[in-house]
């Protein structure tokens, strides 16, 4: 499928993986790890993990962006 696109599949599942750094939901592991480490709040460890998550998936998406602009430079992609 991602021939089809023209897309490089390491580029393809790299954004798969930068879309679910930045989704990541209440019931992930990491989240309750935060929350009880942290000694926060439910609403504070929302705020905090939503607000790392969004900036976690932005950079990845940049990089992604970054790396698709080189593709014709760096072998693999």
């Amino acid at each position: 499928m991602a021939a089809e696109l023209g897309t490089s599949p390491i580029l393809l599942g790299l954004a798969i993986c930068a879309g679910g750094i930045g989704l990541s939901l209440p019931n992930d592991s990491g989240f309750w790890v935060v929350n009880k480490f942290g000694r926060l709040s439910m609403v504070e460890t929302l705020k905090v993990w939503s607000l790392g998550g969004f900036i976690a998936g932005l950079t990845a998406l940049g990089a992604v962006y970054l790396l698709s602009l080189m593709q014709g430079f760096l072998p693999g992609l």
